[in-house]
């Protein structure tokens, strides 16, 4: 009888163990499965926007938004100095992030940044800003393509560009272009990026919404 019990005991024990291990396979097979989604999600993302370019009707859109933002970097940018400005100038670029993605953006800002600078040159050409330009448009698309719009959502894409792009890429490039020391433009450049975040993020968000009620439907009008 003890021998009997002592069997069933190491059964439920091996029983319990197999349960285990196909618990924790189980757990890890939904990891694999979940992370495997998301990269899709982030590929196909990136693809999708890409093929917008596929399509005449966003390309001219592309082409006016271009000139819009020309015309705002002359008459809706204010210059603080020779190392900070402020403006409206951004939202030509982030209404193609949001309207055709990351990819499509990227190009947009970059070619955009170069063109500008050929029509207006400032100084040395510095391509560190066009790739600055890149990333801005990287971190809109990602947040804000295909995707409901959210003013949350807008509010921190806003702020991690004015973080990441605004305060510490752009940073780090004055002072590589002026020499001027890192810390030393870093605190006025804190300030006027807080004063302006919740100033843009107003501002983008009114924009957007006329874009997702106006603009984006004959869009995808257009492609069906």
């Amino acid at each position: 009888m003890k021998e009997r019990f002592q069997f069933n005991c190491e059964k439920t024990e091996e029983r319990k163990s197999w349960t285990t291990a196909g618990l924790g396979a189980a757990a890890e097979g939904h990891r694999t499965v979940s992370e495997g989604h998301d990269a899709a999600g982030a590929g196909s993302c990136w693809c999708s926007s890409l093929r917008e370019f596929k399509r005449l009707r966003n390309v001219i859109f592309c082409g006016m938004m271009g000139a819009l933002s020309i015309i705002l970097s002359y008459v809706g940018t204010i210059r603080l100095g020779p190392t900070m400005r402020i403006g409206v100038g951004e939202i030509p670029n982030v209404m193609i992030d949001y309207l055709f993605g990351p990819a499509a953006g990227m190009i947009f800002g970059g070619v955009m940044d170069i063109v500008k600078y050929m029509l207006n040159p400032d100084g040395a050409f510095f391509p560190g800003f066009t790739l600055s330009a890149m990333a801005g448009a990287a971190i809109f698309g990602f947040f804000l393509y295909r995707r409901k719009l959210s003013f949350w959502r807008l509010l921190a894409a806003e702020a991690l560009v004015k973080a990441f792009v605004n305060v510490g890429l752009n940073t780090v490039w004055l002072n590589m272009l002026y020499g001027k020391g890192f810390l030393a433009l870093l605190p006025p450049r804190i300030i006027s990026n807080l004063i302006q975040l919740p100033l843009d993020t107003i501002l983008l968000w009114l924009v957007l919404q006329a874009v997702s009620r106006t603009i984006q439907p004959e869009l995808r009008r257009g492609q069906s």
